[in-house]
């Protein structure tokens, strides 16, 4: 439903606009669990914030923007219909998400990724991959 509401340039989701969210692809998170498993001595005994990312809502919506032929804005969802969509556990994690966020260390991670060569693909780069699919979506 977050996505549906594209076709008509609006990005809506139960979180402030000024909200920050850390990003990181499910592609990413399986490259580096496989370097994990695969190449234990680079990873082993290390805590990582995996995120590619750190933008507020607004932003999300303005890299969106970029790849669909139409102007994405972002807009609150208020509780009431996020509530109606989500089951118990995602209107706890959006409730949690908008009042806490994510706080990792992404310079630290970054660093540690490059020193293992691995590299993690942020918004802008995920959306230009993925355009095409999303031109469809929306």
């Amino acid at each position: 439903r977050y996505f549906s509401t594209l076709r008509d340039g609006v990005l809506s989701m139960p979180l402030r606009p000024e909200r920050t969210l850390e990003l990181v692809s499910a592609s990413d998170v399986g490259r580096i669990a496989a370097v994990a498993f695969t190449v234990p001595d680079k990873l082993s005994e290390r805590e990582i914030d995996l995120a590619a990312d750190r933008l507020m809502m607004e932003e999300i919506a303005e890299e969106i923007s970029r790849i669909l032929p139409k102007n994405v804005v972002y807009t609150q969802m208020s509780g009431s219909d996020a509530a109606g969509d989500m089951s118990p556990e995602m209107r706890t994690m959006f409730r949690w998400l908008d009042e806490h966020g994510y706080t990792g260390d992404l310079l630290l991670a970054e660093n540690l990724l490059k020193r293992f060569e691995i590299q993690l693909v942020d918004l802008r780069a995920f959306l230009y991959r993925h355009k095409e699919e999303f031109r469809k979506a929306a």
